[in-house]
């Protein structure tokens, strides 16, 4: 994913600039999101590979699964990604844009894993106390999983803080195994 993400920054960069430029960002980046997830799962990959498929028949197939008309500048994006063969990255250059785009709005997503549910108030105080950590908005997205056991687990992209109890145990074990007794 790290190839891809390097791979998909310039295109990022310059539709978020183009898209900026003509105010469309937030719809150039829901479309490339959509786009994004019908690659990613879907069959449309593969048929990008297959001789027997023209760029015209894929193009139609993608508009179809999307249920809309892709716009010109997105669709010369995905004509181009079709001829270079990277159509495999456009779930990467989604979500490069909408960093680009938090990042302009000095917002981040953070995903919050926890244990048990938050109460209404447990995530007003907690996301405020993150904001005043990072200094910026913190756009929350919740998450339970009991098999974290109790504590936390925050992620932003690739950058993960695992303070949870399952978390520690797994360190534990690791440092014993890693250590011999005698």
């Amino acid at each position: 994913m790290t190839q891809n993400l390097n791979t998909a920054k310039p295109y990022a960069r310059a539709i978020f600039a183009l898209a900026k430029e003509q105010q469309e960002l937030p719809v150039w980046s829901g479309i490339l999101l959509s786009l994004g997830n019908i690659v990613q799962n879907t069959k449309i990959l593969s048929l990008a590979s297959d001789p027997r498929c023209s760029k015209d028949q894929l193009l139609q197939l993608i508009e179809k699964v999307l249920g809309q008309k892709i716009p010109g500048t997105i669709l010369t994006l995905i004509k181009l990604l079709l001829t270079k063969r990277k159509l495999a990255i456009l779930p990467a250059i989604a979500a490069v844009l909408i960093d680009l785009d938090q990042q302009e709005n000095k917002s981040i997503t953070i995903n919050i894993t926890t244990a048990q549910p938050l109460s209404e108030l447990q995530k007003k105080h907690f996301k405020k106390a993150l904001e005043k950590t990072v200094q910026m908005q913190i756009l929350p997205e919740y998450q339970i999983n009991s098999a974290i056991i109790g504590g936390i687990v925050l992620r932003q992209n690739d950058y993960v803080i695992d303070a949870s109890i399952y978390g520690a145990l797994q360190r534990l074990e690791s440092k014993l195994m890693g250590s011999s007794i005698t």
